[in-house]
């Protein structure tokens, strides 16, 4: 019997077999394979679809539209990235898989993935969902700033107090966002004699700012026929520039007969109780205070009756301190008493005119140039045309320059101040590409101003520039500003002016 052939038989029948086994893994692993690329393609393109309607939708939430204006653009930018292979998918509209919050909007969207390969193993189409969250953010650090420094005033302590007895003063407190309050002693004085009011006030560095005989009280003599006098309100902001009314001020008398009262080079002379009008001196200077003085009678030359009857602080629009009111200022000769105290200081507002700069600004250092990496004219100037390329971040140490650079900001100007309108711009839409449009760091004091002096960067601003009056003069209007970076914080500075950016973040969902 030859049992060898039947073997060999045998075996070739078993390779068969194993051979049919191994087509079926091998064809199931080529569906895996391809249906899996497939599918993985599908995923990657609903992924960009999510990311650019989540984006959109983000860019709509800070523009303060509503939920269903922002789901509107977020799938329209949904749809418009549907590209083959992710074609024919829907953007999903129940929480938490979509969802707009008070600072992210989350979009999923979804599709019906066909299978190739895969169909011979199971039935349909796989469903396949991709989701993305976009959050708000708050630029940190940036590069094309402008030399200009956009000073700030945190408050968080504010002390009042007689300038004769500064230890005896009274640490307010604060009322509201920008208000402060409190109650100053007053102590006996004598007849015709007066205290002047001073601030000092803390910002967030614990570096005291201090606002110098920014009011008075009196004890008047008796034998006055006036009984007080004052002029509201006591802090006017000043307006620099031709063809600009300035602010005015309402002066109150209180007494019997004929008095003139004088604010700066202007007189007004009235009878008994009166009220009257009066403008405010005209200055550029940043601050300055004026004593409105009061004459019996009708003439306003010689020694007054009454000097420094009231006190109007005339300070330009980037200067902080914003309201003075002072509950009472006249007290009865030899009796002590007390006097309520009351201080407001600037927010900055968007599209309001602000003076960062003036050509004829003698002060140093304070609300104008500085320093990104080295002192001079030239790089000052150049920075001011270009924007600096290097990057300055929150919480960096910035040098004032020790001059005003009148010159330099004059020739960078000149490239600057091309371009629309403020309003033209806006009506644009608010490009970036726009010459007028620069970018400031919010600077907060850390030493007193005394020539070259260090600043702390606290955040970032954008400034549209505005034609100037004088050739230096660096004038504009903040901006709500929203741009890319890959400098970001997820908590916003608490200056009231930084610049947003938006970020990709994994999703709440998906955490």
């Amino acid at each position: 019997m030859n049992t060898t052939g039947r073997w060999i038989r045998n075996d070739r029948g078993a390779v068969a077999v194993v051979v049919a086994l191994l087509m079926i893994v091998f064809l199931g692993l080529t569906a895996l394979a391809v249906d899996m690329g497939y599918l993985y393609t599908v995923k990657r393109q609903l992924q960009a679809s999510a990311d650019a309607a989540a984006l959109a939708g983000v860019r709509e939430l800070l523009d303060g539209s509503g939920e269903a204006a922002i789901l509107g653009v977020a799938e329209e930018y949904a749809l418009l990235n549907d590209d083959n292979p992710g074609d024919g998918l829907s953007m999903l509209f129940d929480e938490p898989l979509t969802e707009v919050g008070p600072n992210f909007v989350r979009v999923t969207v979804e599709k019906d993935a066909p299978l190739f390969f895969g169909r011979i193993f199971t039935a349909g189409d796989q469903n396949i969902r991709a989701t993305a969250e976009a959050r708000v953010a708050y630029i940190s650090g940036m590069s094309g700033l402008i030399p200009i420094g956009l000073p700030i005033l945190r408050a968080t302590k504010v002390y009042a107090y007689l300038n004769d007895a500064p230890a005896n003063g009274v640490w307010l407190t604060k009322s509201d966002a920008t208000t402060w309050s409190g109650n100053l002693s007053v102590p006996a004085l004598t007849a015709g004699s007066s205290r002047r009011v001073s601030l000092d006030v803390y910002n967030e560095q614990d570096f005291a700012v201090t606002f110098p005989s920014v009011s008075i009280v009196h004890a008047l003599d008796p034998a006055l026929p006036f009984q007080s006098v004052d002029a509201a309100p006591a802090v006017v902001v000043n307006h620099p520039g031709e063809g600009v009314e300035p602010s005015n001020v309402t002066v109150s008398v209180t007494g019997t007969g004929e008095t003139t009262v004088k604010l700066g080079g202007v007189t007004r002379t009235g009878t008994g109780s009166y009220t009257v009008s009066m403008p405010s001196p005209a200055t550029t200077e940043l601050f300055r205070t004026y004593d409105l003085d009061i004459w019996i009678g009708d003439r306003a030359t010689g020694q007054p009756d009454l000097g420094a009857g009231a006190k109007v602080n005339s300070v330009r629009s980037t200067h902080p301190l914003k309201s003075l009111l002072l509950g009472n200022r006249f007290f009865t000769p030899g009796a002590a008493g007390s006097t309520q105290v009351q201080v407001g200081f600037h927010d900055y507002e968007f599209g309001v005119l602000y003076h960062m700069k003036l050509d004829s600004d003698g002060e140093v250092g304070n609300f104008g140039p500085v320093v990104f990496d080295a002192p001079g004219a030239n790089r000052y100037r150049t920075h001011f045309r270009d924007g600096y390329d290097g990057v300055i971040y929150i919480g960096d140490i910035l040098d004032t320059e020790t001059g005003n650079m009148a010159g330099p900001t004059s020739q960078a100007l000149q490239t600057r101040l091309t371009g629309p309108t403020f309003d033209e711009w806006v009506a644009m839409g608010m490009p970036r590409d726009v010459p007028r449009l620069v970018y400031v760091p919010v600077l907060e004091q850390i030493e007193p101003i005394q020539g070259k002096s260090r600043m702390i960067v606290v955040s970032f601003a954008a400034f549209y520039l505005e034609d100037p009056v004088g050739d230096a003069d660096v004038s504009g209007r903040f901006v709500e500003y929203v741009m890319p970076s890959d400098f970001y914080s997820d908590e916003p500075p608490e200056t009231g002016m930084y610049l947003e950016t938006y970020r990709l973040v994994t999703p709440a969902t998906e955490q």
